[in-house]
């Protein structure tokens, strides 16, 4: 169980500065994950789109994410255009 911090525009996941949606402990109210959203879509360019972190408040995962769909760093243009690989967000 976690609280969850929404930030909306026209009625959609997005903000423009930091975080559009937060995750906190519901006790210690410390961040467990962030996410960055743009006009409805995980979306954060070069950094990753969804962070995750430990008890501690250290970095313990990232993915990213470009228009809605999981990036693999290393991917070339080529490829995100022509072979876009779609992963949707786990658990």
């Amino acid at each position: 169980m976690a609280i969850r911090e929404q930030w909306e525009l026209d009625g959609v996941v997005h903000r423009d500065e930091g975080p559009a949606v937060i995750f906190r402990h519901p006790e210690t109210m410390a961040v467990m994950e962030e996410q960055y959203y743009v006009n409805g879509r995980l979306h954060r360019d070069p950094e990753p789109a969804r962070i995750f972190y430990d008890e501690d408040g250290n970095e313990n995962g990232a993915v990213w994410y470009r228009s809605g769909r999981r990036w693999i760093e290393g991917q070339d243009n080529w490829n995100r255009l022509f072979n876009p690989i779609y992963m949707p967000d786990g658990p």
